[in-house]
This record gives structure tokens, C-alpha cells and sequence, in this order.
């Protein structure tokens, strides 16, 4: 008998405060995951008991890159950060999501150490690599301070060891999570992650900053970008139109990004840095395919909580 697939896609990154619509993937507080699940529960158009699959991850961020690649942070901070938002937090998340959809399965998504020791700096532009490494831990949030002390050993070691005890942390949230309920209803989807796999290599899964290639940055675009590397940037004597042609996001809607930022005017630099490069260091087109085929993979070691088709309706969420 055929059945019909329906998929409804939620994200904890679009936000909106009162007075601006940040769009797709802007890093701003609410909704949250848990908001989410109550807007749904509290939506009389929506029938929580359709759902048969729910695909979901969540900690990231209340952890904050920032502080996983900042080598001042201790690694006790991110244990017990990780732990609490990984563990604990997602622990409570799962208990409501298999409240709010009863008839569920859940396939929660692993991280991935973000930078290894073949994060290759230099692919991005070779003069100015020094420089380089600088910018990008500016993208990705670590303070100024910081970013002296950062080398490719520091930052592959950190990010190695979040992504273990992220890992630790969700699978014993995933094991709580099943032991209440009395089945194996919820499984972790872990990548294998490699070196040659993480931020700015040539065999990357995540989204990097590279030369716009076939992009559709205007000039207007690359001017204000150009004036915020040299704000940040002040000793570089290269053209910041020139320059900035170098280090664009490569996502593919990145241009709407810096129509939106442009359009949003009350911006700390900060801020704007945060919309442009709101895709670094998440999964690509081909990360995104790896992250596709093991969730096919760990869906077949599910139990069924219901006789409702495997694809007849899924609901994901991303935070």
C-alpha cells in the first residue's frame, strides 16, 4: 500500500526579536528546541501523534565554539558545559520528545571535531595565512586575547576533545532516554569523523571560507565585507575588495545573508560577522549526505513504536 511522506522541518536558528526577522540560520536565542515542542503540543493544526520520526541534535551552542576553540577556556569548563548541555539538557529533551510524540522514533546526530591537524589555512589564501587563522577564529567567535595563543595543535586537540565528550554525553542521554520508556526507540547517528574531514581541508564535510568562485556577491557586498576584515584585520596592506573576494562563506545562500545583514543596520561588527558566516563549520552538501546515509543506517536498529510507515511523516529539528 503506497504511503505519502510528509516533512516538517523546524530549526532553532532562524530567531526573531522585536524589532528585526534575522531569516534561515542566524545564531540568536529563541525559539529553542524545548519552545519548539511546546508550539507544537500547543498548535491545534497539528496532530502530535502523526509524527513517526523525529530527527534532532542540540548542545553545540550552549557550550559555544567560542569557547571549545579558545585556549584559555579550561578543559574542565568545556567537560562540564558539554556535559550539562550533551548529557543533561539533552536527557530532559528527549523525555518531552517522546511525550509530545508518542508514536515517535528519534535519531539524535553526533558532532564532529570542527578543526584537525590538516586544517589547512594556507588553501585559503597562502600570503596571507598567518592572518588567515586569525580572521577565522574572529568568525567563529574566540575572543582577541585568545587567538595569539591558538595553533593548529591547540585547536585539533580541543576540538577532539569536545567531539569525545559530546559523544559520551549524548549516548548517555540516548540510553536514560530509552530506559524510561522500555524500548530502543532513540539512537545516536555517529559519523565517522576523520581529520580529512574537518574545517578548511580539501576533503572537508563542513563549509569553509575560501574565493567566491561562481558566488553572487555584488560589489556592494564585498565592499562591506572588505571594510569589516579591515576593521578587524588593520595591518593587512592587501585591497579589502580584493581580500575579501578570498574569504567569502561558500554556502550557497550566503548572498541573502549579506543582503539581510546589509538590510539590518543596527549591527555591531560582531553581530554582522556572526550573520555572514552563519554556515562555518557546519556540515556541506557532502557532510550533509554522510550525516543522511548513517540516520537511514541507525533507523533500521529502531524498534517500531507504532504500525505507522517508516517515511509516513518525519519532523526534525535542528538546533
Amino acid at each position: 500500500m503506497p504511503s505519502s511522506t510528509k516533512w516538517e522541518t523546524l530549526s532553532a536558528a532562524p530567531r526573531r526579536d522585536q524589532k528585526h526577522d534575522f531569516g534561515g540560520e542566524i545564531p540568536y536565542d529563541p525559539p529553542t528546541i524545548f519552545s519548539q515542542l511546546k508550539g507544537l503540543q500547543d498548535d491545534s493544526r497539528f496532530d502530535c501523534t502523526d509524527i513517526d520520526l523525529v530527527i534532532l541534535d542540540g548542545g553545540i551552542n550552549d557550550v559555544g565554539v567560542h569557547r571549545i576553540l579558545d585556549p584559555r577556556v579550561s578543559k574542565k569548563v568545556i567537560r562540564g558545559r558539554t556535559e550539562e548541555a550533551c548529557r543533561d539538557a539533552m536527557t530532559a529533551l528527549l523525555t518531552q520528545t517522546l511525550r509530545v510524540f508518542p508514536r515517535a522514533r528519534v535519531c539524535v546526530t553526533a558532532y564532529f571535531p570542527i578543526w584537525s591537524m590538516k586544517t589547512d589555512l594556507g588553501s585559503v589564501t597562502r600570503s596571507l595565512s598567518g592572518s588567515t587563522i586569525r580572521l577565522l577564529l574572529s568568525m567563529l567567535g574566540v575572543p582577541k586575547r585568545s587567538i595569539a595563543l591558538a595553533t593548529n595543535v591547540t585547536l585539533a586537540t580541543r576540538s577532539n576533545y569536545f567531539d569525545r565528550i559530546s559523544r559520551e554525553s549524548l549516548r548517555t542521554a540516548i540510553d536514560l532516554a530509552n530506559a524510561e520508556i522500555g524500548q530502543d526507540v532513540v539512537a545516536l547517528a555517529d559519523v565517522a569523523w576523520t581529520a580529512s574531514r574537518s574545517v578548511q581541508t580539501k576533503r572537508s564535510w563542513l563549509w569553509g571560507i575560501g574565493p567566491a568562485n561562481t558566488m553572487d556577491f555584488n560589489k556592494d557586498a564585498l565592499a562591506i565585507a572588505g571594510r569589516l576584515i579591515v576593521h578587524l584585520l588593520r595591518h593587512l596592506r592587501a585591497s579589502p575588495l580584493r581580500f575579501a573576494t578570498k574569504i567569502l562563506p561558500q554556502d550557497p545562500i550566503a548572498p541573502r545573508r549579506f543582503a539581510l545583514a546589509k538590510q539590518i543596520r543596527k549591527l555591531t561588527a560582531a553581530q554582522r560577522m556572526e550573520m555572514w558566516y552563519a554556515s562555518l563549520g557546519h556540515p556541506n552538501h557532502a557532510g550533509a549526505r554522510r550525516y543522511a546515509k548513517r540516520i537511514l543506517e541507525v533507523l533500521d536498529t529502531l524498534e517500531t513504536r507504532s504500525p505507522v510507515p517508516r517515511a509516513a511523516l518525519c519532523a526534525t529539528a535542528f538546533d
